[in-house]
């Protein structure tokens, strides 16, 4: 840790008045729009392999996120490639009935958008929401900056709003261990050796954090999906900065197999607070 060292208390005070429609007819009504849940099948392929992939065959489940809450008219599946929201293309219009398992293969994803799947295509699948009104909310709203749905829904505990399948290089994990490099421009501010070992079967110990020998985090690796996960844990029970203690990490992430990294979001905390997150990649 080279810049923060310190922590910023920020308190804020909102004082509301007049919250009650009664009080103030301006305020306009509220709507309760159905959140939908999308979430991968694990029992469907987690990722496009690069090598064959119109054999691709996932599965997406379409659940609503409030189960007591207010139902859709109806929602619709839908698919963009690469990011590109101009191009949104439908999987399975008309879902009424949750939870639902939906298939998607690479022949429909080929045939949707009419071009051969290439390593490094991304498919984004998300919902588009019809309320009981009638009103439209898209999963892939126009504009750079659009939400859909809106902000801070995926806050909440368990959100998924929308998955992804990517065409990816084949992964093994036994080509991750050994010597690599860590890229921390965030917390430690500083690019540095570590070793990294095997620890059971889709565990990865990276030994050498934050350049000190103690220190070292396990990054545990979905092979299906190519997600890379970091529980949170200690690496640092002492106070080797002034007087914090219990250093620990959390946070996710995914492999990119192709160029052998593993590319990830890392929180970063103590017993007194968050110094919050930012990148951290692994490099072989």
């Amino acid at each position: 840790m080279k810049k923060v060292l310190t922590f910023t208390i920020i308190a804020a005070f909102t004082f509301l008045a007049a919250c009650r429609k009664s009080d103030n007819p301006k305020i306009p009504e509220l709507t309760r729009v159905p959140v939908p849940l999308v979430t991968k099948d694990a029992s469907g392929d987690g990722t496009i392999s690069k090598d064959n992939p119109t054999a691709f065959k996932g599965k997406v489940v379409v659940d609503l996120y409030f189960k007591d809450g207010p139902k859709p008219a109806k929602f619709d599946l839908v698919v963009i490639k690469n990011g590109n929201k101009t191009n949104v293309q439908h999987i399975k219009d008309g879902i009424t009935s949750f939870p639902v398992t939906v298939d998607v293969t690479g022949t429909q994803l080929t045939s949707l958008f009419g071009s051969t799947i290439v390593l490094g295509d991304k498919f984004t699948i998300g919902v588009n929401i019809t309320t009981a009104a009638g009103q439209l909310f898209e999963a892939f709203p126009p504009g750079p900056n659009a939400i859909p749905y809106g902000s801070g829904l995926l806050g909440q505990p368990g959100a998924s709003t929308q998955v992804d399948f990517t065409a990816v290089c084949p992964f093994d994990i036994t080509g991750y261990v050994g010597a690599a490099t860590v890229d921390d421009p965030y917390f430690w501010e500083d690019t540095y050796p570590v070793t990294v070992t095997l620890e059971g079967t889709n565990g990865l110990r990276v030994k050498g954090v934050n350049q000190t020998p103690s220190e070292s985090v396990l990054i545990t690796i979905n092979p299906a999906t190519l997600d890379a996960t970091v529980a949170k844990q200690i690496i640092d029970p002492a106070p080797p900065f002034f007087s914090y203690t219990n250093l620990s990490m959390d946070g996710k992430g995914v492999v990119d197999a192709c160029n052998k990294k593993i590319n990830l979001n890392i929180n970063w905390n103590v017993t007194q607070g968050s110094f919050g997150g930012g990148p951290f990649t692994v490099s072989f």
